[in-house]
């Protein structure tokens, strides 16, 4: 459907493109075949020496490692006991509180307790007192009942005396 001249253009310009593809192929490979020379030859004494310091920097990066991984192995189980040490104290503390608890009930029991014998003993006081009062009137009348005694025997005495000298 296209012309011999176009059609021969369309082919030149593939040609060329072929060649294209084919040299940069070529560049290519030269490249690699190249660095491929440079890695199998002779070792640059910079990159000796970039590769010493590296390895040196690495043992320190790999023993300061190892020292972090040993504190932190430490660190691991000094937090370990603390956490112990903490679970212990929060026991006693939970058994103390117990304690107090139990305390105050005994205490508020005793107080009670105590205050039930203090209304046992103002009662009691209550009643020494009204005690005392009627031993103070048993008082008064056992004086006046010997008073009267005193003036019934008198006076029985002097009527016999009387009645004697009256015969």
């Amino acid at each position: 459907a296209i012309g011999y001249e176009e059609a021969k253009a369309f082919l030149d310009v593939l040609k060329e493109k072929k060649e294209g593809i084919k040299m940069s192929i070529e560049e290519k490979d030269k490249y690699i075949d190249k660095m491929i020379g440079e890695i199998k030859g002779p070792i640059p004494s910079e990159t000796v020496e970039l590769i010493a310091v590296m390895k040196e920097k690495i043992d320190e990066l790999e023993g300061f490692l190892n020292k972090i991984q040993d504190e932190n192995a430490s660190l691991k189980k000094a937090l370990s006991e603390k956490e112990v040490e903490l679970l212990k104290t929060i026991k006693e503390r939970d058994e103390l509180i117990k304690k107090e608890q139990d305390l105050t009930s005994a205490i508020d029991e005793l107080k009670a307790l105590i205050d039930g014998k203090e209304k046992e003993l103002k009662a009691k006081d209550i009643e020494i007192e009204r005690l005392r009062i009627e031993n103070k009137r048993l008082a008064r009348e056992k004086n006046q009942i010997r008073t009267f005694s005193y003036f019934l025997i008198g006076g029985a005495i002097i009527g016999l005396i009387l009645d004697k000298t009256a015969e």
